[in-house]
């Protein structure tokens, strides 16, 4: 099975964070500043992750029956991962902003809050977290050490 597991992966983030945003931007009812700043940003984003997708070498491991990654440059990783969370993180604000700007008396805040996605924008920036932590922590090298003494276990 053919299958390019750094563009579909990407390519996945990419469409999920321009949704996120063009909701946001709907929320702001379209002004121009808006567009500008969460657009420079999404092209900053796009062109990041474009970039990663020549970086980041992963092939399709039937076996296991996913992507897996073969070679990789963990700085620019972590850059993408902090972008990510980043631009996450200013949808997010934008969005909570411009909620609580419409908020009046007559309306559930949080029934507000959970149908216009905030919940998903802090659940998609939670879960952003994990790789960017586990990257940065670089585990590999205890990895290295505990793979010998589970090898010797096992014997």
């Amino acid at each position: 099975m053919l299958i390019n597991c750094g563009w579909t992966g990407n390519m996945t983030i990419l469409c999920a964070s321009t949704s996120l945003m063009l909701r946001t931007i709907a929320l702001w009812e379209r002004q121009r500043i808006i567009i500008a700043s969460l657009g420079a940003l999404c092209l900053a984003h796009w062109a990041l992750l474009y970039r990663t997708m020549f970086i980041v070498k992963a092939a399709w491991d039937s076996e296991q029956g996913t992507c897996v990654v073969t070679a990789t440059n963990p700085a620019l990783l972590n850059v993408t991962f902090f972008f990510t969370m980043g631009f996450d993180l200013v949808i997010l604000i934008f969005s909570a902003v411009a909620l609580l700007k419409k908020h009046s008396a007559r309306t559930d805040l949080w029934k507000l809050l959970f149908q216009d996605g905030l919940v998903y924008f802090f659940i998609s920036f939670s879960m952003n977290c994990i790789p960017a932590v586990l990257n940065v922590l670089n585990l590999n090298k205890w990895l290295r050490l505990v793979q010998p003494l589970s090898d010797l276990h096992g014997r």
